[in-house]
């Protein structure tokens, strides 16, 4: 969370700080992740006209020293700090309801209460793993977004289930990507007409949000996606990156980067068991949902940046958790 603003010097080229996204001055495809910058810039606005001290209290200069330490004093205005502690405030949230769904996957599959509470933590444990290249504010709203699409889809609310899928539509273009993928995790074929036709519905709304967020952003610089293929093809091959030292766990423990084939043998092992014991929609619904990012993110990732991987973690989840209950 400490460099999910881009706010470090290093960043200043991508244009993708918090403060460009709230002004509408941030490139592609980053101007599209404004919708909730902007609002956050607005409720920031409305909180100091009610609460004029709150940007000057002990505890938002603590979050500045702490967090935002890279934004100079200058720069933290009454209006950004406000902005940048309601934004914590809503991440925290965020990561709260994510991992309460991961909870209710957990209870779906027949876990005990303890039991699925245990699932929780460490899936805590793991899922920052996933950011050891980059983190933007938005990812822990998309995290909660689609373990509750997912959620609601085997729960059968297909009602609340749609309001979620636009709603969190606005946060990440992606987002489409959610519905199509939750078509494979039909019980049956009597249900599958009724579900596609709601799903049909999900992406509609979803595409109609992104053409309501673009217009008045065809002049901010950049591109509508940023392509690394050739970028990602010299870093895969270059000897010099499997011998760089990742902070793979935490400040000052630093591992090199073989640790990402090293890796691959737990999970090829691991995996390979819950696959055996995953129902077939537990493995349609996964091959749905991570084989479209894998083509994606060979062109449009970057480096080992596993974060694009996001929109696929519920299903990793399900795959995992027929491990935990091999029985269901």
């Amino acid at each position: 969370m400490k460099f999910g603003f881009e706010d470090q010097p290093q960043h200043a080229y991508k244009h993708a700080t918090l403060l460009e996204m709230m002004n509408g001055t941030a490139a592609k495809p980053f101007a599209y992740r404004s919708t909730i910058a902007k609002l956050d810039a607005i409720a920031s606005k409305k909180i100091i006209e009610k609460w004029p001290s709150f940007p000057h209290s002990a505890e938002i200069e603590h979050m500045h020293n702490v967090y935002f330490s890279d934004l100079s004093d200058s720069a933290w205005t009454p209006e950004l700090a406000t902005a940048y502690s309601l934004l914590y405030f809503v991440i925290v949230v965020s990561t709260a309801v994510g991992l309460t769904f991961v909870w209710g996957l957990a209870r779906y599959r027949g876990l005990s209460q303890v039991s699925s509470i245990s699932f929780m933590v460490a899936f805590s444990f793991i899922f920052p793993l996933f950011f050891q290249r980059s983190c933007l504010f938005y990812d822990f709203l998309e995290f909660a977004g689609v373990f509750g699409a997912v959620y609601f889809f085997i729960k059968e609310r297909m009602i609340v289930g749609t309001a979620w899928i636009v709603l969190f539509a606005f946060v990440k273009e992606t987002f489409f990507l959610v519905p199509l993928g939750l078509v494979f995790l039909s019980k049956d074929r009597s249900s599958l007409k009724k579900q596609a036709c709601w799903i049909a519905l999900q992406v509609a709304l979803c595409m109609f949000v992104r053409h309501t967020i673009m217009q008045g952003y065809d002049h901010n610089p950049g591109d509508i996606v940023e392509f690394h293929l050739w970028e990602n093809i010299a870093f895969w091959l270059s000897p010099k990156y499997w011998l760089d030292l990742n902070n793979l766990v935490g400040p000052a423990i630093f591992l090199p980067r073989l640790e990402n084939p090293l890796l691959l043998i737990p999970i090829a092992y691991f995996g390979r068991m819950a696959w055996n014991h995953s129902e077939s929609r537990w493995k349609r619904y996964f091959l749905a949902a991570f084989l479209p990012l894998l083509a994606l993110f060979i062109p449009f990732g970057f480096a080992d940046m596993f974060r694009n991987f996001s929109l696929a973690f519920p299903a990793m989840t399900l795959i995992a958790l027929s491990l935990a209950y091999p029985k269901l």
